[in-house]
């Protein structure tokens, strides 16, 4: 009698961790009915803000109708940057006249292209370029005219705008003329080809943002912020004022805020710091951060403040990719301070998932009222608990089987 007793907590103790592994997680949405093997999920906005920056505390739990709960493995579908294909040139001709210095490159094998990235010897100058291509050498076809370059370098600052974008072309042969009187060394020209990208960006509508121009520092200061905490990867300013300028700038997130007795106190991390000018698009890419607000101070010196007509924020909207194994209800669950990064065999096997992947539906948000993290567990859904109760099952279960031993002798 007393055996089965034990054996009767054994399983309610297997039943109980089983169950704690959802549990332990302070949000679920529940999935639409799986009908293949691997499927998608969108990752909501609202997400973001309740996950640990590294999203290593997302999980995919399926419940089968015998009501086993296990752990469904998943990967974050990342899409690719753009990349650029160098192409092989060499330069084959270098001439001078009233116009200015010309060089003509010629391509080992003719393929397109959309970019040229220009070296100079020189460090200070602001010049304007001509560029041509040609298959024969006899009849020049105009890409680009009056594309101004630049380079700044001094104590102070360092900026160099001396790569030629255009629309992707194809002739074996292109001619460079820089318009100037100056003496022109180019050292070096990188012609590419830029791989369209496979991540595609979503723009996140600015909801609030605040001009300060601060005198004292000589420089101005714009607050912003969008609706939720997602991952952004570019910043665009659309700048109005038509004068050419040149200025330096912080852009900055904000990732802690706490208050005191003097008030809210903000740590912001910077994101890039640079130059913006009127010769560039004024887009900035760096490493993705999950934000919602931001700050740009562009220092003005003794010029005239800029004029920034708009602000846009984007980023890429992340998937997950997760395969079902049994015939289950699934979850999405999240939020837990604790959880590590899952380890799953499919890392080393995306190359044979299926391109045509269904995806599905997530429901609303639910609070998981069993969770750790949101209210204090009953003792017996306590980690500790849990363990002391294993350890004199073990226990228990040893002395009797000891005991069966000596009445067998």
């Amino acid at each position: 009698m007393k055996i089965k007793i034990v054996l009767l907590i054994v399983l309610l103790s297997v039943g109980i961790l089983s169950c704690a592994q959802m549990s332990s997680y302070t949000y679920k949405r529940s999935l639409s009915q799986n009908t293949s093997t691997w499927h998608s999920i969108d990752l909501a906005d609202e997400l973001y803000s309740k996950v640990k920056a590294d999203l290593s505390d997302i999980r995919i739990y399926g419940v089968t109708p015998q009501k086993d709960t296990f752990e469904a493995s998943y990967f974050l579908d990342m899409p690719k940057e753009s990349v650029l294909k160098n192409i092989d040139v060499q330069i084959i001709n270098k001439s001078t006249s009233k116009e200015g210095s010309s060089y003509t490159f010629k391509l080992r094998n003719v393929e397109a292209l959309n970019e040229i990235s220009l070296f100079f010897k020189q460090q200070n100058f602001d010049w304007k370029i001509r560029l041509e291509g040609t298959q024969d050498q006899k009849q020049w076809f105009t890409l680009l005219d009056e594309y101004r370059i630049l380079s700044i370098l001094n104590n102070t600052d360092s900026y160099h705008f001396t790569t030629l974008h255009l629309g992707m072309s194809e002739y074996g042969y292109y001619r460079l003329t820089v318009k100037t009187k100056d003496q022109v060394d180019l050292v070096e020209a990188s012609l590419s080809k830029q791989v369209a990208e496979t991540k595609k960006y979503y723009t996140y509508p600015i909801i609030w943002q605040n001009l300060k121009e601060d005198k004292e520092n000589k420089q101005s200061i714009i607050e912003f912020e969008i609706q939720n905490k997602v991952p952004i990867s570019k910043i665009r300013f659309t700048i109005s004022s038509t004068f050419d300028y040149y200025r330096q700038f912080r852009l900055e997130y904000l990732a802690d805020s706490f208050k005191r007795e003097t008030g809210w106190q903000y740590q912001y991390v910077s994101v890039s710091i640079g130059n913006m000018s009127s010769f560039d698009k004024n887009e900035f890419k760096s490493d993705e951060v999950i934000a919602k607000r931001f700050r740009l101070s562009i220092i003005n010196h003794d010029d005239l403040p800029l004029k920034i007509d708009s602000i846009k924020v984007e980023g890429c909207r992340k998937k997950i990719i997760f395969r079902c194994t049994e015939k289950a209800e699934y979850w999405l669950v999240y939020g837990n301070k604790a959880a590590m990064t899952p380890q799953y065999d499919i890392d080393n096997f995306k190359s044979n998932i299926p391109n045509e992947i269904i995806a599905l539906k997530v429901g609303d948000e639910d609070v998981n009222h069993l969770s750790n993290n949101m209210v204090e567990l009953p003792m017996f859904m306590n980690k500790n608990v849990l363990w002391a109760v294993m350890i004199l099952i073990i226990l228990v279960l040893g002395g009797f089987s000891w005991k069966m031993l000596k009445n067998i002798r």
